[in-house]
């Protein structure tokens, strides 16, 4: 992993994470990758009929790296998977998430 990347406002910028970010009603968590978390975020919320917000991001320093750990994620995780990228993870489960590494 890798030291965050902030802009002048204190966004992250052209960092590669993984990420978890929650459906607040329904508690889905959708696991994927990007560059660009702010914009990803804001892009699977406007398609989102419940409130997002973010669980975790791991930074990590590459493509190669963030393609390598979703997958490894998605394999953790795969008792849980419900659609795509979506996984019905318990709350218990989600907190752990949050709070220690995966």
């Amino acid at each position: 992993m890798n030291e965050l990347n902030l802009d002048i406002n204190g966004d992250v910028f052209n960092s590669y994470c993984v990420y978890f970010i929650k459906c607040t009603t329904s508690g889905m968590v959708k696991i994927g990758y990007t560059e660009h978390i702010a914009q990803r975020f804001e892009e699977i919320q406007k398609y989102s009929p419940e409130k997002l917000e973010i669980l975790k991001l791991i930074y990590v320093n590459n493509e190669q790296e963030a393609r390598t750990l979703e997958y490894q994620t998605h394999q953790q995780f795969k008792k849980y998977h419900a659609y795509r990228e979506w996984f019905n993870i318990p709350i218990s489960i989600q907190k752990e998430i949050q709070y220690e590494n995966v």
